[in-house]
């Protein structure tokens, strides 16, 4: 692939909620719902390509309504070893955190370049050698996160 014609994000970040003792998440989910984390969410990542975990995808597809895109005016990409494309609606499917990010790289236009990874845990962990940016929101409570 000739990657001297690819787009340069400015921003490649992790957008990440956590509880008052930095708890991500507990049994594979969010345990919290928070209408101000949603919107904050919604706000930064409007036009970008998500990257985001089997988990993750799985548990946006439960609170998402009707046959609405899985995240509206956003690309996602969801990575996973065991899933395959039969198991994934208005996403790609990446085997790898590496395979992510260059698909990423090639689906950035510009007004549509930025590149998020959205959890879980383990996207996280694998990202941080491309990132430039965090954004973290923190809400009050004790969730007895495991992550």
């Amino acid at each position: 692939m000739d990657h001297s014609r690819l787009l340069t994000p400015d921003i490649i970040g992790i957008i990440a909620c956590t509880d008052q003792y930095y708890g991500l998440g507990k049994n594979g989910k969010i345990p919290w719902r928070c209408p101000k984390d949603l919107s904050f969410f919604k706000n930064i990542t409007n036009r970008s390509i998500l990257i985001m975990g089997k988990n993750t995808y799985k548990e946006i597809n439960e609170i998402r309504y009707g046959a609405n895109p899985l995240l509206p005016n956003r690309t996602s990409i969801v990575v996973s070893t065991t899933l395959d494309h039969d198991d994934i609606q208005n996403a790609c499917i990446a085997f790898s955190i590496d395979e992510a990010f260059h698909m990423a790289l090639t689906f950035a236009q510009p007004e549509f370049s930025n590149i998020f990874f959205i959890g879980g845990s383990e996207i996280y962990r694998q990202s941080i050698k491309f990132i430039n940016r965090i954004y973290l929101n923190n809400i009050a409570g004790d969730y007895d996160c495991d992550v």
